[in-house]
């Protein structure tokens, strides 16, 4: 085998160059189609969107270290967006937004229309906790 062929072997992992080129854009598509399912279905006419644009993606989108990217927020619930908008960490830059363009920009974010708060206290049992006394053999077994 000729060594200039071995090398081209070599360096594309023994494929087929042509079978690479098809792979490779395979991926690409891949890449793009998994980034295009980030983003809202209703992103273009969401006036949330223009409320982050105006307001927040100066420091959102990886200029300011310390502010947590936009894709985060993904992963997070419209509550906890509000809640840190209203009353936490981001209380004085939302200072400027009215309470109907935090709903939205919260929603925006996280790519949801429910912004209603979730109940999210521990379930607990309405009977009351019974304790066996301690000459009980019923869990000798375990």
């Amino acid at each position: 085998m000729n060594p200039v062929r071995r090398v081209e072997l070599f360096l594309s992992g023994g494929r087929n160059s042509r079978y690479q080129a098809v792979s490779d854009a395979l991926r690409l598509l891949a890449v793009v189609c998994l980034a295009a399912s980030w983003l809202p279905a209703h992103a273009e006419g969401d006036p949330g969107r223009a409320v982050y644009e105006k307001h927040c993606m100066q420091c959102h989108e990886g200029n300011v270290p310390r502010a947590p990217h936009n894709i985060l927020f993904r992963m997070s619930q419209p509550e906890d967006i509000l809640l840190a908008l209203n009353e936490g960490v981001m209380k004085q830059q939302a200072a400027a937004l009215t309470k109907e363009q935090r709903v939205q920009v919260a929603s925006y974010l996280t790519g949801s229309d429910d912004t209603a708060v979730l109940d999210r206290s521990m379930p607990m049992c309405d009977a009351p906790l019974s304790v066996p006394d301690s000459g009980a053999t019923s869990l000798a077994a375990w």
